[in-house]
């Protein structure tokens, strides 16, 4: 993208920060998650559960949203 349109290197970085932001913060959402259940149901049970479905979902959920930001922030039109 950067290639392509040079003068938009503002966006593209701020674009590109702000989802690594929303990246770090979906994946402390996920440690929380599996913390909360290891420390509900037990280390097997909470750790399958938190680790293996609920964190892999917030994972995938939490990506989406960082590209769907991501690209929404870097190609949007300026207001005329």
């Amino acid at each position: 993208m950067l290639y392509f349109r040079p003068s938009n290197a503002r966006r593209l970085f701020f674009s590109l920060g702000i989802s690594a932001l929303v990246v770090v913060l979906v994946n402390q959402l996920r440690i929380f998650t599996i913390v909360g259940l290891v420390h509900g149901l037990g280390t097997d049970e909470g750790y399958y559960w938190g680790h293996t479905l609920l964190g892999s979902m917030v994972s995938v959920f939490g990506g989406a949203v960082s590209i769907v930001l991501f690209v929404r922030l870097a190609t949007r039109k300026k207001k005329p």
